[in-house]
């Protein structure tokens, strides 16, 4: 398991026991880290894109089921589940953005009974799920979460008898402190009215029998976010804000878009049929389910004359065709068609699913600005019909066709993701990126297959 973790945050007083059986010291009341009278769903809502799992561990060793965390929409789902017997009496959880807000005792030590998120369960029960609006709380932002997932447990005979009664903690970082013989005083600049306190180290196992743990979670991961590239400068190509980072090959320019400038490259030098100026990225890895979009201002010059834009393509770069391609898009400005194919793999044509949609029938559709372009494709749809879609400003567009079953399950690992690919047809003599449109701007890639995108005006 990879945590998230930055060490500055490291720098609370924890030197209270906490016992295996969770139970503290009387503690000073303290104010809440969230407010109150937010309630969290009732309910789980069954993850469809990423999650974060890691062991939930009882008396300090034992490993006795897990807690999984996901994001659906607005929310983030906490689930608890044991196993080997164990059942769940108490639930606590606090999430966080700085250690600091976690409730605590006078002495520091995290204070469960008063964690946001709290449930007694009667019966006990193996499996429990809290939930919280992310907006709500206040960690629409957030880019990573701290979180303190905190169960009384207990094993039971066949006659319901109480054999064995712990505490158990979600794995991650240790809230141990080691005490050295002088310890260092920290003082509090930011609140002098707080006595100083102790530093505390990242290494468990030698404080005093604390052995509380939290761990960190990266919310952009967990919203499915797997490549974020605004595209409108060289710092922001070569700087993803999610994934990989984009390479740049040839000449490229920058000109105003939807969110600021987007991308399009500049006029090929050779053959055009061969691209020369375009942006990679590596390592993507797509799955069975997911999801590209990003905004784009088409060309329209010379569009009685026409020509066919490829504006993306995944696959294996080759000489001709330029891609032994698995996913790729078209558009065509002088007969106003666009087009997704997904092939099974590599020029596999005998499952593969596609549409084709005309612009101008879309509700709102204008050349006049740029306009949002989704290709979502599912490859574990019961319905071949919802295999793939296209989405033009938020609405789903476009006949679907489907030879075979495709399941896109065998993605090449090596495949590149190309944006500003070579002409695929109409005047072989003009050069298709000229003018001022022909704009990529504000690329985004889901590991799930995604539809709604009321968020598409948010960078």
């Amino acid at each position: 398991m990879k945590y998230f973790m930055n060490a500055t945050l490291v720098i609370v007083l924890l030197v209270g026991l906490i016992s295996a059986c969770g139970q503290l010291e009387e503690p000073l009341e303290l104010p809440q880290s969230s407010d109150p009278t937010i309630k969290p769903l009732t309910g789980a809502s069954p993850p469809i894109g990423a999650t974060e799992t890691v062991d939930l561990i009882a008396a300090q060793t034992e490993d006795i089921g897990s807690v999984t965390c996901w994001i659906n929409g607005d929310f983030l789902f906490i689930q608890y589940m044991t196993e080997g017997g164990w059942s769940l009496a108490e639930t606590h959880c606090a999430v966080v953005e700085s250690l600091e807000d976690i409730p605590a005792t006078p002495s520091e030590n995290p204070k469960v009974g008063h964690f946001p998120l709290k449930k007694e369960h009667d019966p006990f029960t193996t499996e429990h799920t809290d939930s919280l609006d992310l907006e709500a709380w206040g960690f629409g932002e957030a880019e990573e979460l701290i979180i303190a997932a905190h169960a009384d447990v207990e094993v039971l005979s066949g006659e319901g008898a109480v054999l064995r009664e712990e505490g158990a903690w979600g794995m991650g970082e240790s809230f141990s402190e080691t005490v050295p013989e002088d310890p260092h005083q920290i003082e509090r600049p930011d609140d002098p009215s707080k006595d100083a306190f102790t530093k505390i180290t990242d290494h468990p196992g030698q404080g005093r029998g604390n052995w509380a743990m939290y761990f960190t979670v990266n919310v952009k991961k967990l919203k499915g976010l797997i490549l974020w590239n605004k595209l409108g400068s060289e710092h922001e190509v070569t700087h993803s804000r999610v994934g990989p980072d984009g390479v740049i090959v040839g000449d490229i320019e920058y000109l105003p878009c939807q969110h600021g400038n987007g991308f399009k490259p500049l006029e090929r030098t050779g053959d055009r049929n061969i691209p020369d100026n375009f942006i990679d990225f590596y390592g993507l890895n797509l799955g069975q389910q997911g999801c590209i979009e990003f905004w784009y201002h088409p060309d329209w010059i010379d569009s009685h004359v026409g020509c066919v834009v490829g504006l993306f393509y995944y696959g294996l770069p080759s000489y001709w065709p330029e891609y032994l391609q698995v996913l790729m898009t078209g558009y065509n400005d002088w007969q106003d068609l666009a087009n997704f194919n997904a092939y099974q793999g590599l020029q596999d044509s005998s499952n593969q699913a596609w549409l084709t949609y005309r612009p101008s029938a879309t509700p709102g559709w204008t050349t006049a600005e740029p306009f949002h372009m989704a290709f979502m494709w599912d490859g574990i749809a019961p319905d071949q019909q919802d295999r793939v879609k296209m989405f033009i400003n938020g609405n789903p567009i476009g006949s679907y066709h489907i030879s075979g079953d495709p399941t896109f399950s065998n993605w090449p690992a090596d495949a590149i993701l190309r944006l500003g690919s070579r002409l695929s047809g109409g005047d072989w003599n003009r050069h298709h990126w000229e003018g001022s449109e022909g704009i990529i701007d504000n690329i985004k890639i889901w590991n799930y297959p995604k539809t709604d995108f009321s968020d598409r005006f948010k960078e």
